[in-house]
């Protein structure tokens, strides 16, 4: 079972370089009760991952952002927390990123997504 904040609460960090996508997956998930984070970039991503105290339960990293893409985010955390539950976004179906994705069966959602999509996902990997 994936690990949880105290109180039950899930807490998740999200980076995603849309503004506008941003700020609506931001509201559906704090919708179900989730606490988020919500960053423009990679770079902000793995400055917010906190040094002392409670990690995030989990990461949304869209694949494709400015200054660190969502697979290098997933990395430099994982030296943190050796396996930070992760699910990644994007719209493009291609590339370096996508690849190490699909080869290690990581968890993805394809944009466009539906909200409903998105809380399932999220419900699922919470309890795994």
């Amino acid at each position: 079972m994936a690990h949880r904040s105290p109180g039950g609460l899930v807490r998740i960090l999200l980076a995603d370089d849309e503004d506008q996508l941003r700020g609506i997956l931001t509201r559906v998930l704090q919708a179900q009760g989730w606490e988020v984070l919500a960053v423009p970039n990679g770079r902000e991503a793995v400055e917010a991952w906190p040094q002392d105290g409670q990690p995030f339960d989990l990461l949304i990293l869209d694949l494709r952002m400015p200054e660190l893409g969502g697979v290098p985010v997933w990395r430099a955390l994982r030296e943190r927390q050796p396996q930070p539950q992760v699910l990644f976004i994007s719209g493009h179906g291609t590339g370096e990123q996508w690849d190490v994705v699909l080869e290690e069966g990581l968890p993805y959602l394809r944009k466009p997504f539906r909200p409903s999509a998105l809380v399932s996902r999220v419900r699922e990997l919470m309890t795994q």
